[in-house]
């Protein structure tokens, strides 16, 4: 018995020892942290989500040029970076590599770098509860949006349980995501990619030290496209935003924010302001359409020249209130948070001269303001032939068109050989059956000179190289809006401000805003609802298929690649179109009586529509003249609204003076109003003064915290210094 007991005794010891041994049992943690850390990175890398599915944030379209042996490398260095990816190869010979992050902390860790703002909660609910009694007393006295606006807090990832709900999810929202995932995208250097570095021989493609991948790509031709994808997350926010935009008539742009971005957002802040706003200049043409019916004709009602000087204040009044709109999303929206200098908004392919910053002393890219403005007269010099292309394809439709008289010679812009085809008997006879093909050629060249001219105007701001895609964007939306417009109002303003035909000029108004109005309701309503009603139709018809197919890898993957090939979204076309609006309502007022997204816009941080504010300013002056002019002196509409007038109407002295008269007197009452409405909202100065002052108290608090940090480190060298003396003493 004392056998066995000392023969399990030496069995069991050498076991004990093990489990004793703190060095073992060391490295077995060590060896289970390992193993938990890679069967993590392995389940970030799969890119599975909750459904079992891989689905991707972007897509990066590499060019033929890049090599099999660059693809595997780029591949080791995503995997190395915990980006996972599936790579496909186009028939053109292009590379598409489909891009996902599952990395929480890496994507949260950016979030603090761009210091997003969020809403941020006391650590306990007894500090919250004292904070909600401060705001309540705060309250009376400081504005409600202001306090809003305070309760936002730059992201910190120590702190993330703080932060509205405190998951991933509820923390950040889709478009936060998608401009994080092309922040880290954007900042990875060709340095920190050590398989790319390689592949890429340095000789052949030399780079600069800190040069970022994306950057070096741009700058070889190497890179077709990087772009954000619906996938990964219409998964999580499928149809929302479709549901919520038909309940009202107005969209619910927070919603549009929190997928696209604010700069998808801003367009249809813009629209909701400009709908609200129509209800001014529509209301009154339904009421003086309904009082010239009663008591008067078209050509003698004086309530039309009312109406024009009406809507003409209306378009000042209109720019000032958006104006003020765009300060207050400049907060709401957290724009005053971002720095564009060093932000997103800074364009990887600006180039220029490392000088010293005069404010920083550090060595800088800079480009003077003297080297852009030889730029801007290169821009000049190459678009110029296109303005006088396009205005000289309108003077000759003016002669085609039968709209300069073929019986009258000598008209401005008359080309006797041109407008005498228009004569009776001839090719172009009004009554004959060519003369109908007159406008589709127009419009036919039109299109093929517009779309010349983008690619020109993309090229010149190109050439112009600008720091901030904001300033990229705002020349090339000045540069596309004159020549359009050109293209859309030369022609109008021939007729009614030249040639004096207000009848006719009505009438060429009216055809066009119906034509473009019904162009409008078919393509952007009607034709996308019948297609979706059709796809709707189709999937009720094999809705077994369609509902076990939707649960696949390849539906998932075929959705991605169809994305890939669709058209980018640019909001140009979309702001064209309701500046046109807005110029047919205010240049000739006189006249009137009366989602699913293409690709995935990147998401960037605005406020404002940029440049498209002075086409407004610029419309909303010219304004002025055109209906002045049209009232006085391209109509009888002065005898009647001012009858002592009407005996000084064909005096062209008189005339003048009454232009230039009430010219000056709308003037004067515009420049009253800016002076009095174009200003700073109130609250929006208190809200930036209280952040200059908290910003000053944080100052003084770290500095008195230093100060006696260093006056206690002081008196402790004292006492340290005394008694060394005092033992050396004894």
């Amino acid at each position: 018995m004392l056998s066995e007991t000392l023969d399990a005794y030496v069995q069991d010891k050498p076991q004990k020892e093990e489990k004793e041994n703190p060095f073992k049992q060391l490295a077995q943690l060590k060896q289970q942290k390992l193993q938990k850390e890679q069967e993590e990175r392995d389940k970030m890398l799969s890119g599975k989500g909750p459904d079992g599915l891989v689905r991707h944030d972007a897509a990066m379209i590499l060019s033929k040029e890049v090599n099999e042996t660059q693809i595997k490398a780029l591949s080791e260095d995503l995997k190395g970076i915990l980006i996972y990816h599936r790579i496909k190869k186009e028939e053109a010979g292009n590379t598409v590599i489909f891009m996902g992050c599952n990395n929480e902390d890496i994507m949260l860790q950016e979030a603090e770098r761009l210091a997003l703002l969020k809403e941020k909660k006391r650590k306990t609910p007894e500090l919250q509860e004292i904070r909600n009694k401060e705001r309540a007393e705060e309250a009376t006295y400081v504005h409600a949006r202001i306090i809003k606006a305070e309760k936002k807090k730059p992201f910190k990832k120590a702190k993330q349980v703080q932060y509205e709900g405190g998951t991933f999810n509820t923390i950040l929202n889709e478009a936060d995501k998608s401009r994080i995932f092309f922040s880290l995208i954007n900042n990875f250097k060709m340095n920190e990619l050590k398989n790319i570095s390689r592949a890429f021989d340095e000789k052949k493609y030399p780079r600069d030290q800190n040069e970022t991948f994306i950057f070096f790509l741009k700058r070889y031709n190497l890179l077709v496209e990087l772009t954000p994808l619906h996938s990964k997350s219409r998964a999580i926010q499928d149809k929302k935003l479709i549901k919520e935009a038909l309940k009202d008539w107005f969209i619910p742009t927070d919603l549009v924010r929190e997928y696209y971005g604010e700069n998808v957002a801003i367009y249809f802040q813009w629209m909701n302001h400009f709908i609200k706003w129509l209800s001014v200049p529509g209301g009154l043409a339904f009421l003086f359409g309904i009082i010239n019916s009663r008591y008067y004709t078209l050509h003698d009602s004086p309530l039309n020249s009312v109406y024009s000087i009406i809507v003409a204040i209306w378009s000042t009044l209109f720019v000032i209130y958006w104006k003020r709109q765009s300060k207050r999303l400049f907060i709401e929206w957290d724009a005053y948070n971002v720095n564009s200098e060093e932000g997103d908004d800074v364009r990887k392919e600006f180039k220029g001269i490392d000088r010293k910053n005069p404010i920083t002393d550090r060595l800088e890219p800079t480009f003077t303001s003297q080297e852009r403005m030889i730029r801007y007269l290169q821009s000049a010099a190459y678009c110029a032939p296109y303005f006088i292309g396009i205005i000289f394809c309108n003077i000759c439709f003016l002669n085609l068109g039968a709209i300069i008289d073929p019986k009258k010679h000598n008209a401005l812009f008359q080309m006797n050989f041109l407008s005498d085809l228009c004569q009776p008997g001839n090719f172009l006879d009004p009554t004959g059956p060519f003369f109908k093909f007159v406008t589709p050629t127009q419009i036919f060249i039109s299109i093929q000179m517009n779309g010349a001219f983008k690619k020109m105007a993309y090229w010149t701001t190109e050439n112009e190289n600008h720091r901030t895609q904001t300033d990229f964007d705002n020349s090339l939306i000045i540069k596309r809006f004159f020549f359009m417009f050109c293209d859309y109002f030369l022609y109008l303003l021939y007729v009614g401000l030249y040639l004096l035909r207000i009848d006719q000029l009505r009438s060429y108004l009216t055809f066009l805003f119906t034509i473009d109005e019904v162009r409008r309701l078919l393509t952007e309503a009607i034709i996308p609802y019948v297609t979706m009603w059709r796809a709707k139709r189709a999937k009720k018809a094999n809705a077994g298929q369609d509902k076990n197919h939707k649960k696949t890898q390849n539906y998932v993957d075929e959705k991605e690649n169809e994305e890939i090939e669709k058209a980018d979204y640019e909001t140009f076309d979309d702001f064209f179109e309701m500046i046109i609006t807005f110029g047919y309502i205010t240049l000739f007022a006189y006249l009137f009586k009366l989602e699913k997204l293409m690709k995935r816009p990147h998401v960037k941080k605005v406020f404002d529509i940029g440049s498209w504010k002075y086409v407004l300013e610029f419309m909303a002056f010219i304004s002025i003249f055109t209906n002045i002019i049209l009232f006085t002196y391209a109509s009888d509409q002065i005898e009647h609204l001012l009858p002592f007038m009407g005996a000084y109407k064909n005096d062209s002295v008189y005339n003048i003076l009454t232009i230039f008269g009430l010219e000056h007197l709308m003037l004067a009452l515009v420049v009253v109003l800016r002076i009095l409405l174009d200003s700073d909202l109130g609250w929006v100065n208190i809200f930036f003064a209280r952040k200059r002052y908290q910003r000053e108290q944080k100052a003084l608090q770290k500095a008195r915290v230093s100060m006696i940090g260093a006056g206690l480190l002081q008196g402790f060298i004292r006492r340290q210094t005394s008694m060394m003396s005092d033992e050396s003493s004894k």
